[in-house]
């Protein structure tokens, strides 16, 4: 981060840029840099050979539901988290399923933007396998992420101080929007849930 280093948001000027326009915007001048999720800053890496990467860090990223789908259609929701942990555990059981999901996921980026992805499925499934699939019990938040002190409490109070939320926001309204619930029930009950099975087809019964 910026203040890691001795930096503060008066020391630079700040552009306010979609993730997937970085990598042109510096490739072109435009930025001197940017930080971003991946795949972003491998595709900028792969468009030239002038940059590098400074930093890495571990990011999280959350599954959002509404609250009204939660208390109106609880089964939804856990039916939701289910596909999420049955696509994970589908992508770990072989190579060549990964690879299918990155292709699949190239494909429906390049009908949506017009374009060639810039990344082959094996950049793709690299990418996947470090930062999704590497995880190997339920993708669940932990107690310690949430307590008072914790990660995602620290995180809150940075972007306050940053006036990215307002000042009177409560940390207790943002603790109970947090919900460890669901994705334990679903795990709790598997067979209900069919986490370990892929086939939906009316003859299926296949599992890979």
């Amino acid at each position: 981060s910026m203040a890691a280093v001795g930096l503060s948001e008066a020391d630079v000027h700040l552009v306010p840029l979609d993730v997937t326009k970085m990598p042109d915007a510096l490739a072109r001048g435009e930025i001197d840099a940017f930080s971003a999720w991946e795949p972003t800053p491998t595709i900028a890496l792969a468009r030239s050979d002038g940059l590098v990467s400074i930093h890495r860090t571990i990011s999280t990223s959350y599954l959002y539901l509404a609250r009204r789908l939660v208390e109106k259609h609880p089964e939804a929701a856990r039916l939701i988290v289910a596909s999420q942990l049955r696509g994970m555990t589908w992508m770990q059981q072989r190579r060549q399923n990964l690879l299918d999901a990155c292709r699949w996921t190239l494909q429906a980026g390049s009908d949506l933007s017009g374009e060639e992805p810039i990344l082959s499925e094996e950049h793709y499934a690299q990418l996947t396998q470090r930062d999704i699939l590497n995880i190997r019990a339920a993708p669940m938040l932990s107690k310690s992420d949430l307590i008072n002190g914790g990660s995602l409490h620290r995180e809150f109070e940075f972007i306050k101080t940053l006036n990215k939320i307002p000042h009177t926001s409560s940390w207790n309204d943002a603790y109970n929007s947090f919900d460890t619930a669901i994705i334990r029930e679903v795990t709790a009950n598997t067979e209900r849930y069919r986490l370990s099975k892929y086939d939906y087809s009316i003859n299926g019964g296949n599992n890979d």
